[in-house]
């Protein structure tokens, strides 16, 4: 018997118990592996609450104290002013997760804390749901392997200590596959409450009923022989679908509109040849690298492990569809369409953990050899997550800090420390009645502004289309159209401060301005400018002159 096939349910496995069954000739007794796995287990209790604690102790002293991501300023907006139009959140509008937030901030307090609680409680559920996937189709030994391996994933880590959903994406997949897992393994019973699973998680993530439905449905189509069950599971899932969906393309004005707005978050279409090129290429390259980093560190303790073995493992890898369809949806749209959200990469980076921890403990044969490789594994992932920082002027950076870097903690501490210069430097100098501040598009420092400055008035440019969003007070008006003649600001502004990204294009630091920050590598720099008596060109837009005296 082959620790490697522990998923197929054949003589010597009893599905229920979850561990290995001596054949009854005796044929395994002198096998170490096997003797190994039939030792007492640990209670599950006690597996569950050490797996609890050490994912909130990982977490707990590491919790961003403000918004740290641009969609977690979206979705705190939206906790007060649900608006898809306006993303608060962005399309196609995270209802539940609205409400589940709501629900945290009654109790919090605060946006930040209470995003953070859910990101939180989901870190939790999705490293006991990676326990609990990976024990059923691996063993428990490979379960405990598989929950540490996610729990100190670097991406996972670092989304798991701020107010973003992306854990709460993780936790939904892993339910998913883990009920495609109980219905392939002849739990029919499971089929009907499956369905309300897969549906009302698209409330939560869209993206998680998107692209974990093909898994979903192939598992359905196994597990139910009967078509009219089987159609009464989709119709369920639409349902559930639709009882959001409806009301919040009505409330975000209409199915034109929703579309519009969810259709400006895939890279547009109208982009040359080159920047197509350039932005697949950069997806390729973080597509691949997440995956190689994923799940690359494994396959290479294996093979140093046993080659042989591991080979072996891969060639005859039961349930090859189960992963393909939980996997392969995800990846490749991401590879082809957007992959600079290493958020997204959780719905299958999660698979990839089982999958690690399953070779791993398939080819190393021994129990000392396995406490040093899966040490050695969590290791390399802790190391990563509390010391690689981003990375600046190398080549690759970019795709580096997209992958994964801009989330790890030196990361979070170099966006936490550059947000909190900059709000400073701005409060400390200009008062909000005589100050503007102004954002470009294609940055984020627009919506960190807005919602951290409520008192000024907060200008975001987009130089191509010639036009100008406005926002004061945490409310947002709509973009509207500027002539070349038109003054960006009246004569009542005496100072205009530019909040910009890091190496900007050329262009987007304005020319004679003043830095008044000091972190040159940061996320967020301010510059200062006095509209003077001599007009001054900004991208195309009028500031001074004559502006002063309309």
């Amino acid at each position: 018997m082959d620790l490697g096939y522990a998923a197929r349910p054949s003589e010597g496995w009893r599905l229920g118990a979850l561990q290995p069954i001596p054949a009854a000739d005796g044929r395994d007794a002198d096998n170490p592996i096997l003797v190994w796995l039939r030792v007492s287990r640990v209670p599950g209790w006690i597996t569950t609450a050490l797996l609890t604690l050490g994912t909130l102790l990982l977490r707990l002293p590491l919790l961003t104290p403000r918004l740290a991501h641009w969609d977690a300023v979206n979705y705190a907006l939206g906790l007060h002013d649900f608006n898809v139009a306006a993303h608060q959140p962005h399309p196609p509008g995270s209802p539940y997760f609205i409400l589940l937030g709501r629900a945290a901030l009654a109790l919090m307090g605060d946006d930040n804390a209470a995003l953070t609680l859910v990101s939180l409680g989901a870190s939790v559920g999705a490293v006991l749901a990676e326990y609990s996937l990976a024990r059923l189709i691996f063993g428990p030994r490979v379960g405990v392997l598989a929950a540490v391996l996610l729990m100190t994933q670097p991406v996972f880590w670092g989304y798991g200590t701020m107010a973003t959903p992306w854990t709460l994406l993780a936790c939904l997949s892993l339910l998913i596959g883990l009920s495609s897992l109980l219905l392939i393994r002849g739990r029919q019973g499971l089929v009907l409450p499956s369905a309300l699973l897969v549906g009302l998680a698209s409330g939560f993530r869209l993206d998680a009923t998107v692209f974990l439905g093909p898994l979903w449905v192939w598992a359905v189509r196994r597990s139910e022989p009967r078509w009219s069950r089987r159609l009464l599971a989709l119709a369920l899932v639409a349902v559930c679908v639709l009882v959001w969906l409806g009301p919040v393309v009505v409330w975000s004005g209409g199915p034109g509109l929703w579309s519009d707005r969810m259709l400006a978050l895939l890279p547009s279409t109208d982009a040359s040849i080159g920047a197509r090129v350039r932005q697949f290429a950069a997806n390729t390259a973080i597509s691949f690298g997440t995956l190689a980093f994923s799940i690359g560190p494994a396959l290479l303790v294996s093979l140093l492990g046993d080659w042989r073995a591991a080979v072996r493992w891969l060639r005859h890898l039961e349930l090859r569809t189960f992963w393909i369809l939980w996997i392969a949806p995800a990846f490749v749209f991401l590879w082809l369409v957007d992959s600079t959200e290493p958020g997204h990469d959780l719905v299958y980076t999660v698979a990839l953990c089982a999958l690690g921890a399953g070779i791993v403990l398939a080819t190393v044969r021994t129990l000392p050899r396995v406490m040093v490789a899966g040490t050695l594994l969590v290791a390399a992932q802790v190391a990563v997550f509390l010391f690689a920082a981003p990375q600046f002027g190398r080549p690759l950076a970019w795709t580096a800090n997209s992958m994964l870097l801009n989330v790890t903690a030196p990361g979070l501490r170099l966006h936490q420390a550059s947000l909190d210069e900059a709000l400073h430097a701005i409060r400390d100098r200009f008062d909000p009645r005589q100050s503007v501040v102004l954002t470009v598009t294609g940055q984020d420092p627009y919506r960190f502004m807005m919602y951290y400055l409520p008192e000024y008035r907060v200008l975001r440019l987009d130089p191509q289309t010639h036009s100008v969003l406005a926002a004061q007070g945490r409310q947002q008006g709509t973009w509207s159209a500027q002539a070349a003649s038109e003054c960006l600001v009246d004569g009542r502004v005496r100072y205009a401060v530019w909040v910009v990204s890091a190496r900007s294009e050329v262009g987007i630091v304005p020319s004679g301005g003043t830095p008044l920050t000091s972190m040159n590598e940061g996320p967020f720099q301010v510059w200062e400018m006095d509209p003077g008596p001599e007009a001054v060109d900004y991208l195309g837009f009028k500031l001074g002159g004559d502006c002063l005296t309309n």
